[in-house]
C-alpha cells in the first residue's frame, strides 16, 4: 500500500484510545491480585515487567525484519544515506500478534486471582453495620 499513512494514523489513534484505557485498568487488578502488599510495589513490578518485555522485543523484531526487495526499496521513504537499512516487518508483526495472542488466552483461561483488597472492605462494612451490644 503506497499511501498507507492515513490508515497509519488512524490505527495508531485508535491503539492509544485502546492502551490508554486498559492501562489503569490492568494496574488496578494488579494492586487487588497483590493486595496486602504494598500499590507501589505491585504497580512497579507491572512496569518493571514491561521494560524488561521491550528491552526483549526490541532486539527479536528486530532480527525477525528482512531487506525489502526492489519495488517496495524503490517507494520506501524511511531510509537516508548512511543510516541504517529500512526493513520490511512482516514477520515481527506476526510475531508481535501471535505473542500477544498466547499471553492473552493465557490470562484470560487461567487466572483466577481473589480481590482481596475488595473481600477486607466488605467485611469492615459488614462490621460497621452490624448493631453493637451495649452493656449495662
Amino acid at each position: 500500500m503506497q499511501n498507507a499513512s492515513y490508515l497509519i494514523v488512524i490505527l495508531s489513534t485508535l491503539l492509544g484510545f485502546v492502551a490508554i484505557g486498559i492501562y489503569p485498568l490492568c494496574l488496578e487488578l494488579g494492586v487487588e491480585a497483590t493486595y496486602p502488599i504494598d500499590e507501589s510495589i505491585g504497580t512497579g513490578l507491572i512496569v518493571v515487567n514491561g521494560q524488561i518485555q521491550g528491552a526483549i522485543f526490541v532486539p527479536v523484531m528486530s532480527a525477525l525484519g528482512r531487506s525489502l526487495d526492489g519495488k517496495a526499496k524503490m517507494l520506501q521513504k524511511c531510509e537516508v544515506e548512511g543510516a541504517t537499512e529500512a526493513l520490511d516487518m512482516t514477520n515481527s508483526g506476526i510475531f508481535l500478534a501471535a505473542v500477544g495472542t498466547i499471553w492473552t488466552a493465557i490470562f484470560v483461561m487461567g487466572f483466577r486471582a481473589r480481590y482481596n483488597r475488595v473481600e477486607v472492605e466488605q467485611k469492615l462494612e459488614e462490621k460497621q453495620r452490624s448493631p453493637q451490644m451495649v452493656q449495662l
